[in-house]
């Protein structure tokens, strides 16, 4: 079920209860957090001016920084 959706100029992120995905191209890819727990419920998704994405799931707020978000998107799997 999908419960947050973030449309951005590079592919729409989407964000449910087996975590957040981002479309690239014509297909959504999971976004896997390094060193962090799976992303479990994700009912929020922000992107600040800075670039660091912002994801509310069931254990809490989870800060992405532009940097490390720039360095997945480039190798997304």
């Amino acid at each position: 079920m999908v419960l947050s959706v973030l449309p951005q100029p590079g592919g729409v992120w989407v964000g449910g209860e087996l975590g957040a995905a981002v479309q690239i191209g014509s297909r959504f890819v999971p976004l896997h957090v390094q060193g962090e727990q799976p992303l479990r419920t994700v009912s929020g998704i922000v992107m600040s001016q800075d670039g660091a994405l912002w994801l509310n799931d069931e254990s809490g707020i989870l800060r992405i920084g532009p940097a490390q978000l720039q360095a997945w998107l480039a190798k997304p799997e």
